[in-house]
């Protein structure tokens, strides 16, 4: 019975913890996050593939610089933890962009733009909880969706990005 508290106990303290996550992402880059939110809400399609693309690139030179490292060059596991980094908190900033869209859109009639992110953080991570559709479909569909509309924000800086 300690161990099921312990369980339980664990999974309300994480939930807690990924909405505060999201909420103070918000909170202390809206303009990233306001960015990614205007890119996957006008361009979801693209910002899946886009997010995709860049998690599989991205995931594709983490192997190569591990392998490296493996074969005796161990300097190479600082490149490999650097692009891991930067690929965790684009899908972080995305999640919070989607978090934001969510808490929009379930939340309409609420005045407090507090309200709705915890409100749209707090549904997000609880489907992503469900056993295997959350898993292994809601959850990488958020992160690619959401991580490519932070990436296009970022890029529409650069260059801007038509519409299509």
């Amino acid at each position: 019975m300690d161990q099921l508290l312990a369980i339980v106990l664990v999974a309300l303290l994480s939930i807690a913890a990924i909405v505060a996550l999201l909420t103070v992402l918000e909170a202390l880059f809206p303009r990233i996050v306001a960015d990614g939110q205007q890119m996957a809400n006008a361009l979801s399609k693209r910002s899946f593939w886009f997010g995709l693309l860049n998690t599989l690139f991205l995931g594709i030179i983490a192997i190569v610089c591990i392998a490296i490292s493996e074969n005796g060059a161990g300097i190479f596991v600082i490149p490999a933890l650097f692009v891991l980094g930067v690929g965790a908190a684009g899908i972080a900033f995305g999640l919070s962009a989607l978090a934001r869209i969510v808490g929009t859109r379930l939340l309409p009639q609420q005045s407090s733009s507090l309200k709705q992110m915890l409100g749209g953080a707090t549904a997000m991570t609880l489907a992503c909880l469900v056993p295997f559709v959350g898993w292994f479909g809601l959850l990488p569909l958020l992160a690619f969706w959401g991580g490519g509309g932070v990436a296009l924000g970022v890029y529409r800086r650069w260059r801007p990005i038509k519409k299509g």
